[in-house]
């Protein structure tokens, strides 16, 4: 299914749309030579910094700007389909949604400081604060696996996936990063090209949880990548149950749609 352009969707809203002006260069390299730096310190983050060279770089990735993509994900094991439109700033982790399907006519984000829906009242499957940047933060792997506060360390054990032994970095947070630090993610990375094959991950949010810990533990896959203004960037996704080191059942997938690079442009983060 083809969406109308969601700038267009965006222009059409009662908001005050601001320019959105990509980073200096300066900024940047100054942003990326932190991370490399930080990377640096660990045998995960070592082979984490390989991993986001091989799908074109941070530089890269801030330089294009804002990014727009349609993520359809299909939670096979609850019943329910989320379908959204959204423009990310890649640089400060702000988003905008505009919703289909079960969401249709409902927008929300997160400005950079909290999340806000437009209808307050309007009725989702999740709660929109919590979803402004989840699908980011899966296509945007390995590169938000830089993110400051990120910890990695390299497994000692391999995991096979489709016939495949994929090196495993896990990457956790430091006390006071973002609004879940238990969260955490392991990245499935190809030995010899050293792309990303998946991510084992778990959710903390209380809001999410049902009362829980945490969620258990899922693998979401990275099924073809494809060029997109020069890093890689996904098609496709599927989700499985783990048991363990050992993949089990497929639970969910998604499709990437729509995907570009905006570079600059009219946007508002914000509800108003």
């Amino acid at each position: 299914m083809k969406a109308f352009p969601l700038l267009t969707a965006i222009l059409a809203l009662p908001c005050i749309a601001e320019p959105y002006k990509i980073a200096a260069t300066e900024a940047i390299t100054a942003r990326v030579n932190d991370a490399e730096t930080r990377l640096a310190k660990t045998e995960g983050g070592q082979l984490l910094w390989e991993s986001i060279e091989a799908h074109g770089g941070l530089s890269q990735w801030f330089a294009n700007g804002l990014l727009e993509f349609r993520w359809t994900y299909n939670m096979d094991d609850m019943g329910v389909q989320i379908d959204t439109s959204q423009v990310i700033d890649t640089w400060s982790s702000r988003a905008r949604h505009t919703g289909h399907g079960v969401v249709e006519g409902v927008t929300f984000g997160w400005d950079g400081t909290a999340g806000w829906t437009s209808p307050e009242d309007a009725k989702t499957p999740f709660p929109p604060s919590f979803w402004a940047l989840t699908p980011y933060y899966f296509v945007g792997v390995p590169h938000v696996l830089a993110d400051p506060g990120t910890v990695h360390e390299k497994l000692a054990d391999q995991i096979q996936y489709d016939g495949t032994l994929y090196d495993q970095v896990k990457v956790t947070y430091e006390v006071g990063t973002g609004e879940t630090p238990d969260d955490y993610y392991i990245a499935l990375i190809h030995p010899k090209t050293k792309q990303i094959k998946g991510v084992r991950y778990i959710v903390t949010d209380p809001r999410i949880t049902g009362g829980k810990k945490a969620t258990a533990e899922k693998l979401l896959t990275y099924e073809g990548w494809h060029d997109l203004s020069g890093v890689l960037f996904p098609k496709s996704h599927l989700s499985y149950s783990m048991d363990g080191n050992t993949v089990g059942e497929k639970v969910r997938s998604a499709i990437v749609n729509d995907a570009k690079f905006l570079g600059e442009a009219e946007i508002s983060f914000g509800k108003k």
